[in-house]
């Protein structure tokens, strides 16, 4: 069987060190790298701005998917000047859940994710994508944590 590590990237600073990180990991087990990215989708059922207009929302959703396809393409270039291949994803969803399902639907062995602990209490506790990640995976999870 071989490796197969996941790496779930956001567009935060850290995302560049965590693929650096996994790449230099996948080079040592000898396994593929596959790079996701989720987009999480902007509601008016999950904010205050309720009052936005349905075409102010689907702005808002193309917005996101932009900056998500930045995130990709500066993972490429990462990932290219490391001098590793990888397959790339980019899914509309939930992060937790969207990156559990990729690793079950890809065959992943590992799943390797940042932790930024944007709490007040992030010194105590892990990020909640990260930890909700944790809890859901049928497979080891490393979580990245500068």
């Amino acid at each position: 069987m071989s490796e197969k590590i996941l790496i779930p990237i956001d567009s935060s600073e850290m995302a560049t060190e965590l693929l650096r990180y996994g790449a230099s990991l996948a080079a040592k087990l000898g396994a593929e790298i596959c790079v996701m990215h989720v987009v999480e989708p902007f509601s008016k059922k999950a904010t205050v701005l309720s009052q936005f207009k349905e075409d102010m929302v689907e702005q808002v959703n193309e917005l996101l998917k932009t900056v998500g396809a930045e995130v990709m393409e500066q993972a490429q270039a990462t990932l290219k000047e490391a001098g590793v291949a990888a397959n790339y994803i980019t899914k509309l969803g939930y992060p937790s859940d969207e990156i559990v399902a990729t690793a079950r639907e890809e065959g992943c062995t590992l799943i390797v994710i940042g932790c930024r602990s944007i709490n007040s209490l992030g010194k105590l506790m892990l990020g909640s994508v990260s930890s909700k990640v944790a809890h859901d995976a049928h497979i080891p999870v490393l979580i990245f944590k500068k």
